[in-house]
Formats: structure tokens, C-alpha cells, sequence
């Protein structure tokens, strides 16, 4: 015992039955002990029971905003769907909705059923798109009506392999849809009556178009591309009429091409009624028909009536040798004017008629146009002369092709002489 307590000494010694019997107190601290990781251990699971909780209440809502439906008529919105949205979300959209939507997100579909509305009125900032795709890859918006922005309507922002399918952009303050410095697909995209452009393409901006394109009514150019930009079209004919400006204008080192994939074929554009300079306006930069594999197919097709001049190069080259497309302006004030050292190289296809004068090519390059009985050219019938060539252009129009009223002046060159190999060619009187 130790002295004065009455207690005996507590030591583990070598009988665990006497220690037990002399430390009653160590136990209860054992139990203590025990108990007190129990309770923690307790905590724990209570806590991550609580945060399985609101993981799976908040699951629903992420699925109900990022992987269904939205329908702004019930006052759902399609921004706050976006911000739930995961790669890989597919939204559809129904009423209309007025929204300022940004997707920044990569393989994001936007789908609009039963005529779904996005409208900008009044919401969205200026220098931006109602939508604008910004940064993202691999995005897809369809079924759609952008209207009332009071900037663009859709735009395409340093932005790949986005997808615009059966979208209309309308009454917006400037552009309808805008490519900057983006991959873009187009398919049955109408841009009409907006109050500046209908398609703005520019700042080498890559734009494939596989079905149809409409630029309407809009207070600018119908389809502009511009800044070392692509438009291939496969299998899509762009429509522009009755525009502003020029109906396709093509500029700064830019090209619109038509190319042999079969299923580039039945591609073209057709102009008609633009209050610009031209139904299309090619300055420094090409339009290029290759075709098909079958030469003579002629199933492509570049046409411009009503407007100014029908076609109009500056400092650009315009070339079909394959007679597989078909050219014609009719009803134009002029139907094909090369200036500024502008180029043409047609083989078969050119149709120029009724128009106020066929073909003016005044300081131009060369103008190389060929007969092929696959696809036969004309150019007569015309109200003044039906070729006039001036300022030092140079000429290889071959004979075979009917030509009304031919003027040159003294500064133009053509051929004194062929070999007799080669077809005759006109030589200015």
C-alpha cells in the first residue's frame, strides 16, 4: 500500500489479474478511450452521409438543366442550362427565350424544337453575338431562331468544328452570323433582314457549306468573306437578294471554291436584285470552279441578275477549266467586268445576255475563254456592245463562241496569229 492513501501500489508487474484488481480506474480510461473514437468515427460517417445528400439532391437538377429540356415558356432558362452543362450535353429548347447566351464549353448541342426563339432584344451587351460560341470546340446549334439582337445574332469566335444547322438569324443590328477566325460548318442557314450584314465570314476563317445559305433583305452586304478566309461549297447553293450592299462580296486574299468531291456537286450562288456595286464583288482574291471528274458536267452554277454588275473582279481571277459550272448573268447593268489587272479562264458555260453591256474588261489580265460543244458559251443579245475590251487588256476569246458587238481599243492585245492546231480566236477590228 502506499503510505497514507490505503491503496495499493498499481504496477503491471507479472500478474495481470492483481494489476486489473489494483487499477480499477485504468479500465473506465480504456473505455473512455474507445467510446471517444466510436463517437468521431460516428461524425465522420454522419458528415459524409450528409454530403451524399446534397450530392444526390443537386444531381437531378444537373440533369433536368444540362441533359433535357429546357422550355423558356414555363420560365426555364436555357443560360442557366449552359452553366450545368458538361461536355457532352445535349439541351434541348422549346418558347421563346429572352437570353444572352455565351458557350464556352467544348461538344455542347443546342437543339430548338416546335420553332424555338432566342431573342436579344434589350439583353445582350454589344460587340457580342445573341449566341456567341467563344473558344469552344466541336459545338452544335440547330432548329434555332436568333433575332432582335442588338449586335450580331449568332457569332463564332475563335472557335472548331462548330455546326450550324437549320438556323434562321434575323432583325438583328448588324450581322446575322459571324465566323471569326473560326471552322464552321453551314447547312440551311438563312441570314435575312438585318439591319447590317447577313453572313460576315472573316480573319482567316474556314467555312464549309453542305446545304443551302439565304441572305436576304439584309441593310448590308448578303454574304461577305473577307481577311484571307475559305468558303467551300459542297453541295450548297447560297442565295443573296435583294440586299443593301453587294450580294456575295470576296476580298483581301479570300476564296470561294467549288471543288470535285461528288458531293460538292449542284453547288453555286445565285444573285439577284442587290443594291450594291455587285451581285458578287471579287477584289483581290479568286473564285474557283473545279468540278466534277466528268469535264463538260456544267452542274455547278454562278448566276446574277438584276444587279449593277453582275459579276465584278478587281485585282482577282475567276476560273473554271473544266466546263463544270455554268455563268450567267442577265438583266445586270453589266454582266462581267475584269479591272486592275483581273483574270478569267472559262472553258465552256458563260452565258452573257440582256444585260446593258456582255463583258468590259478595262485594264484586265488576260481573258481566256474557250468553246467546248460539252457546255456551250454566248455572249449576244446584250442592249450596248457585247465585249468591249480596253486599257491594255489581253484577249484569247475563241471564235466558236457567239459574240454580238466586239469593241477594242488600240491598247488591247490579242492574237495576230495561231498555229492551225489551235481553234480561231477573235481579233479586235
Amino acid at each position: 500500500m502506499l503510505e497514507g492513501t490505503g491503496t495499493k501500489a498499481c504496477s503491471r508487474g507479472s500478474d495481470p489479474e492483481a494489476y486489473r484488481n489494483a487499477c480499477p480506474t485504468e479500465t473506465p480510461r480504456r473505455q473512455y478511450r474507445m467510446t471517444d473514437r466510436f463517437a468521431t468515427s460516428q461524425a465522420i460517417v454522419l458528415a459524409l452521409g450528409c454530403l451524399l445528400t446534397l450530392l444526390s439532391a443537386s444531381a437531378p437538377a444537373r440533369a433536368e438543366w444540362a441533359g433535357r429540356s429546357v422550355n423558356c415558356d414555363r420560365g426555364q432558362s436555357v443560360a442557366r442550362a449552359l452553366r450545368f452543362a458538361l461536355p457532352g450535353s445535349r439541351i434541348v429548347v422549346r418558347g421563346t427565350c429572352h437570353e444572352h447566351l455565351v458557350i464556352r464549353r467544348d461538344r455542347i448541342t443546342l437543339v430548338g424544337l416546335d420553332g424555338a426563339i432566342i431573342d436579344g432584344s434589350g439583353i445582350t451587351p454589344r460587340n457580342e453575338g445573341t449566341i456567341t460560341i467563344l473558344g469552344a470546340q466541336d459545338v452544335t446549334l440547330s432548329g434555332l431562331h436568333v433575332r432582335n439582337g442588338p449586335d450580331q445574332g449568332v457569332a463564332v469566335v475563335q472557335s472548331s468544328r462548330v455546326v450550324l444547322r437549320d438556323i434562321e438569324a434575323t432583325g438583328n443590328a448588324t450581322a446575322g452570323v459571324v465566323a471569326d477566325r473560326s471552322e464552321v460548318r453551314l447547312a440551311n442557314v438563312t441570314a435575312a433582314d438585318n439591319r447590317g450584314g447577313g453572313f460576315d465570314l472573316f480573319s482567316s476563317s474556314t467555312v464549309v457549306a453542305t446545304g443551302p445559305l439565304a441572305a436576304r433583305g439584309n441593310g448590308g452586304t448578303g454574304l461577305a468573306l473577307n481577311a484571307k478566309s475559305l468558303l467551300e461549297l459542297r453541295g450548297a447553293v447560297v442565295t443573296a437578294s435583294d440586299n443593301g450592299g453587294d450580294g456575295v462580296l470576296i476580298v483581301n486574299s479570300s476564296d470561294l471554291t467549288i471543288l470535285s468531291f461528288p458531293e460538292a456537286q449542284g453547288s453555286g450562288v445565285v444573285t439577284s436584285n442587290n443594291r450594291g456595286n455587285a451581285g458578287m464583288f471579287v477584289a483581290n482574291s479568286t473564285v474557283t470552279v473545279v468540278g466534277s471528274n466528268f469535264f463538260g458536267a456544267g452542274n455547278n452554277e454562278l448566276t446574277a441578275s438584276g444587279n449593277n454588275v453582275g459579276f465584278l473582279l478587281t485585282a482577282s481571277n475567276l476560273s473554271s477549266p473544266f466546263a463544270n459550272a455554268r455563268i450567267s448573268a442577265e438583266g445586270n447593268g453589266v454582266g462581267l467586268l475584269l479591272a486592275d489587272d483581273s483574270s478569267a479562264f472559262v472553258v465552256g458555260g458563260l452565258t452573257l445576255r440582256g444585260n446593258g453591256l456582255g463583258l468590259l474588261a478595262d485594264g484586265a489580265g488576260v481573258v481566256n475563254l474557250q468553246h467546248t460543244d460539252a457546255l456551250e458559251s454566248s455572249i449576244q443579245g446584250n442592249f450596248g456592245a457585247d465585249v468591249n475590251l480596253a486599257f491594255g487588256t489581253r484577249a484569247r476569246i475563241q471564235q466558236a463562241i457567239p459574240v454580238g458587238v466586239l469593241l477594242c481599243d488600240p491598247s488591247v492585245l490579242t492574237p495576230l496569229a495561231l498555229p492551225p492546231s489551235e481553234p480561231p480566236v477573235y481579233a479586235c477590228p
